[in-house]
């Protein structure tokens, strides 16, 4: 079974309230270092995770093309593991082109 490694956790929950706080450049940072974890420990709920936070921090950062790319890649890999999360990601890439400062709000909806 694939679980969520603590590390990634820790910084996805510290990514989250640097995007609530408005600070998207060190959220982009925290799920950077996530993601890095999550891949080269090989866990796929972690990548999501990482991804999807990623996703926000960028989309906060007004640079929508690579959240959806990771919102994607998010998508895909909750999908593939059955869980309910790739639809939130979905729902995530198709609010993607309006998405402004409304991140915040969405985040908490969302997570």
């Amino acid at each position: 079974m694939d679980v969520i490694d603590t590390t990634v956790s820790a910084r996805y929950h510290l990514a989250r309230l640097h995007i609530d706080a408005g600070r998207p450049e060190t959220a982009l940072l925290l799920s950077e270092e996530a993601l890095a974890a999550a891949l080269s420990r090989h866990v796929e709920l972690s990548e999501a995770a990482a991804r999807g936070a990623r996703g926000r921090a960028l989309a906060a950062l007004g640079r929508a093309n690579e959240a959806r790319r990771e919102w994607g890649r998010a998508a895909g890999i909750y999908g593939g593991l059955g869980s309910a999360a790739a639809e939130d990601m979905r729902q995530l890439l198709m609010s993607a082109p309006a998405f402004t400062g409304a991140v915040t709000r969405a985040w908490r909806m969302r997570c």
